[in-house]
């Protein structure tokens, strides 16, 4: 059986008027090459300091068999939040990310999508300055991955959050060539409410 070789696009949101720190973009450039999860755990190992956080867009980290509130719960309690400002966060994340209705729901209930979404605002929970999101829109249809583009391109804005995308390009299925063409457009800049430079140093893109 023949080996596929993965390559990765990275893309970099951030707060607007700003360009990539240095560090954002050495991130950027290690994720290209070890992936999201890998790259940053060698990151933070290098940079302890920093407030930074990960989501993957397909796996995620819920709490399965309890209600999706306890997964909030204990992103709160490892990430030492003063109890009233992660109910505050909580509130505020659960609304944004239309999640309200759907936190005294068992995580195993809950859509794919809606765990992408649960599993993104946990991970913004603590309010980190970077992010990593790794294969962002794998499970979700068109419009709801815009709208949550919209959302994260909202956080980038009026909390100066700074977004590294990650996304494996395989020619294998469909699926993969579609997420492929996302990549491409993410490059381009041609999606709706995406857009995107080269950086040189990294062939990343900020935006």
């Amino acid at each position: 059986m023949s080996m596929q070789a993965i390559s990765r696009q990275v893309g970099i949101w951030t707060p607007p008027g700003q360009r990539p720190s240095a560090g954002a973009l050495g991130l950027a450039a290690m994720a290209g090459a070890l992936g999201g999860a890998r790259a940053l755990a060698r990151w933070q190992a290098e940079h302890p300091e920093a407030a930074a956080g990960y989501a993957h867009g397909e796996r995620h980290d819920l709490w399965w068999e309890f209600d999706l509130s306890a997964s909030f719960k204990w992103q709160a309690h490892v990430s030492r939040l003063n109890p009233l400002y992660g109910q505050q966060r909580l509130l505020k994340l659960a609304r944004l990310f239309a999640l309200t209705d759907l936190l005294g729901r068992p995580v195993e209930s809950l859509t794919p999508g809606e765990q992408a979404r649960a599993n993104l605002a946990v991970a913004l929970l603590p309010q980190p300055d970077l992010l990593v999101w790794e294969e962002p829109f794998r499970t979700m249809p068109g419009r709801e991955w815009m709208q949550l583009c919209r959302i994260v391109r909202r956080l980038c804005r009026t909390e100066g959050l700074t977004v590294i995308m990650v996304a494996a390009l395989k020619e294998e299925t469909q699926h993969e060539r579609q997420h492929e063409t996302w990549a491409d457009h993410l490059r381009s800049g041609r999606r709706p409410g995406v857009a995107g430079r080269p950086t040189p140093a990294t062939g990343a893109l900020w935006a």
